[in-house]
């Protein structure tokens, strides 16, 4: 039974640094020359299809990239855009090499050399995933992978609101990093502030233009879009593209409610599992580092 741990230095961006050990003690002495880290435990039993007829999945790890957009704090308003995609890593899935970044991280940047030419094989819309899952697996995605989609991400926003400060005027778009396991359970990875938004493929720069005008739709006021009609912030359709539109999953003063328009309740019991840091044997494990070193 593997038991892998991922140390992700603090302060770094497109995958780097980032790394898998096999061991929790290992795991706290690795990182110790690094001012901040963050370690994780790994997701072992990610969702994994072993279909030659998808080859763009075929026997490779992928998270899914969701834009959430959060456009007041007070009241708080979260909104998720309807379409997503997802990143693919550029080498087959084996936990037995644990080693090798390229079939475990699905950071563009950590994959693209292996990309180079093919840029179309590194992501897949969510629209072609969600097609996938239903005709050859079963699965629908709108009963039975997106209310995942929306509790999770409500629940991380509630959870960090006290930290959150109310500027008139501002708004924050968020790329969350989602993982399904082998139940199509939703897993967050992390939280993206200012998201890359590179056009790797004609129908991601489609999405991309979507998602900001609608964005922009929501947090601007009507005399900056100089428009004769706006639309309704708590409820932006684009023209033509129905499958693309932010979508209001929760609205409210209070921490706790329910999402607007879905009849969502949101549980706030979130519970903390683990053992508080040592603050004491981190600075003992500092020392002996440089004292081998």
């Amino acid at each position: 039974m593997s038991n892998l741990w991922i140390v992700k230095p603090s302060g770094n961006s497109k995958g780097q640094g980032i790394h898998l050990i096999s061991d929790i003690e290992e795991a706290m002495i690795n990182g110790s020359q690094n001012q901040a880290r963050i370690i994780q435990k790994y997701v072992e039993t990610p969702l994994i299809f072993f279909d030659p007829e998808f080859p763009l999945l075929h026997n490779k790890k992928f998270d899914i990239r969701q834009w959430v957009l959060v456009s007041s704090v007070t009241p708080l308003k979260i909104h998720m855009f309807s379409a997503s995609y997802l990143r693919i890593c550029s080498s087959e899935f084996d936990l037995r090499d644990f080693k090798d970044p390229m079939k475990h991280l699905t950071n563009f940047s950590v994959n693209k050399t292996q990309y180079k030419g093919r840029l179309e094989d590194s992501i897949c819309s969510s629209l072609e995933f969600a097609r996938y899952l239903k005709t050859t697996h079963n699965v629908d995605w709108d009963t039975q992978i997106k209310p995942g989609f929306v509790n999770l991400i409500t629940e991380t926003i509630l959870s960090v609101t006290d930290q959150l400060v109310h500027k008139p005027g501002c708004f924050e778009l968020y790329g969350f990093d989602i993982l399904l396991d082998q139940n199509y359970k939703p897993w967050l990875l992390e939280v993206n502030l200012s998201p890359a938004c590179a056009e790797r493929t004609p129908w991601l720069t489609e999405m991309l233009d979507y998602m900001t005008e609608g964005m922009l739709k929501i947090v601007l006021p009507k005399t900056v879009l100089a428009t004769d009609e706006v639309p309704d912030p708590d409820s932006v359709e684009l023209p033509k593209k129905d499958k693309y539109q932010w979508e209001l999953i929760y609205t409210g003063e209070d921490v706790g409610g329910v999402a607007n328009g879905n009849n969502i309740m949101i549980a706030n019991d979130l519970e903390i599992l683990g053992t508080k840091a040592d603050i004491k044997k981190e600075k003992d494990l500092d020392k002996l580092y440089h004292q081998y070193m």
